[in-house]
């Protein structure tokens, strides 16, 4: 498989942000599904989410006349995509359940990390030994968040680390995603497959009816979800992976203090050593032999 070519620096700049406001929308939408966790099981609100958010993307769809499941469906690399979704919603929600929202929003920033990984693997892209060091370290950090215990890392750990891992696949496919479907039409296809996920899962756990402050987290979460979703299609369609993907990161320091607002919770020391590791690694390794390739043409 060859390297995709590099986006126009304009296509990057709107990639940029588009990114950062997804992952603040994102942080407010797992804060609102974090809530609704406190009463109500991990299917069912993944159901009730995308079936609001499928009802709302199919409205605005229509309206712009860009309904078109036809040309969505024929592609195998939509099909793909949604897999992931469907995983990366369910593990990550799962985790979301019993992990504070700073240490799991954290812990998916491996997601860049493991997308730089997979461009020196199979893509062939030259590896500093400085890249490769920081690759290693963040995993380091990552381990530092997680604090595994003698019987190893705890369940909700575990799936917070597959979330990083499907996240980054399907930031990578999203970017094979034939540009003739419309972005809009992708993001439904993700919020159909992942209520379709959260149909899947509920015969596996009870249902409980929800009150209206539930339904409210429920339906806000939707509606957020569903421009945060469409805001990273646009921010891997067409650009440049390694440019962009640092603004991934500014994810956490919204988990952080969404998590402080709510909750009242602030990482302990450890933790926050563990993000920095995971935020300062992830950036090196992506953007840092290129800033050391600006400062020497400075020079």
């Amino acid at each position: 498989m060859s390297q995709p070519s590099p986006a126009s620096p304009a296509g990057n700049r709107r990639a940029i942000l588009a990114l950062t406001c997804s992952m603040g929308l994102f942080a407010f939408n797992d804060s609102l599904m974090k809530l609704a966790t406190e009463g109500l099981p991990v299917s069912e609100i993944i159901l009730l989410r995308g079936i609001i958010a499928c009802t709302l993307l199919v409205v605005i769809l229509k309206f712009i006349g860009q309904f078109d499941l036809a040309s969505l469906f024929k592609h195998r690399i939509i099909y793909v995509r949604s897999l992931f979704e469907v995983l990366l919603t369910i593990s990550f929600v799962s985790a979301l359940k019993n992990i504070p929202l700073g240490e799991v929003t954290a812990m998916t920033q491996a997601a860049p990390i493991l997308m730089s990984l997979w461009a020196a693997l199979v893509w062939k892209e030259q590896v500093s030994p400085g890249r490769w060091v920081a690759i290693m370290s963040g995993f380091a950090g990552v381990v530092i968040i997680a604090r595994p215990d003698g019987n190893g890392l705890a369940p909700a750990m575990i799936l917070a680390l597959a979330a990083a891992l499907f996240a980054a696949s399907r930031d990578l496919i999203t970017r094979k995603v034939p540009s003739q479907i419309s972005s809009l039409m992708v993001t439904f296809s993700s919020t159909l497959a992942s209520g379709l996920g959260g149909l899947a899962l509920s015969p596996f756990e009870v249902w409980v009816t929800p009150d209206l402050t539930q339904w409210i987290y429920i339906a806000g979460a939707a509606c957020i979800s569903t421009s945060a979703n469409f805001a990273i299609v646009l921010a891997y369609r067409g650009a440049d992976i390694g440019l962009v993907s640092p603004f991934r990161y500014t994810a956490v320091p919204f988990a952080v203090l969404l998590g402080l607002v709510i909750w009242g919770h602030m990482p302990d020391v450890w933790s926050f050593v563990g993000m920095a590791i995971v935020v300062l690694s992830g950036i090196y390794t992506i953007a840092g032999d290129r800033l050391f390739k600006l400062l020497r043409r400075a020079d």
